[in-house]
């Protein structure tokens, strides 16, 4: 399914089979869970939150009423720790209450968001990719 929107497009990997129409009759159960998994590396904590509401405006423009799994960590990293494993074991257990996991585009070059993909597809969570649009 290609969704268009005004800077990307959305490619749906279908484990499940959530469209518009399903996720908007879901009204008398819960509503869906959403993770988002986006590069960080480089950006500040501003500008990793203003692309977060960007896809969270775009998502629930597309498929109505979603939770948001508030996955933006700001406890203290613990010392004596590899602080990169320690921020992917909490993107994980987020990870494992979600209904669908929304990946930033450039998810493909980052390690943390290579190896989350990885378990949203091995544990059947529904997956939408975003990537740049091209002007051909």
């Amino acid at each position: 399914d290609l969704i268009n929107s005004k800077r990307c497009f959305l490619i749906e990997i279908n484990q499940r089979n959530l469209t518009t129409k399903s996720i908007r009759q879901r009204r008398n159960k819960p509503v869906l869970k959403l993770f988002i998994s986006q590069t960080m590396n480089g950006k500040t904590d501003k500008e990793i939150l203003r692309e977060r509401e960007q896809i969270i405006s775009r998502i629930k423009a597309h498929y109505g009423s979603v939770e948001v799994i508030d996955s933006f960590v700001k406890e203290n990293v613990p010392k004596d720790v590899n602080v990169s494993l320690w921020y992917l074991s909490k993107s994980i257990e987020f990870l494992s209450m979600a209904d669908i996991a929304y990946f930033t585009s450039g998810w493909q070059d980052a390690r943390g968001c290579k190896i989350e993909h990885e378990c949203a597809e091995a544990y059947g969570i529904k997956i939408i990719e975003e990537e740049e649009q091209t002007n051909e």
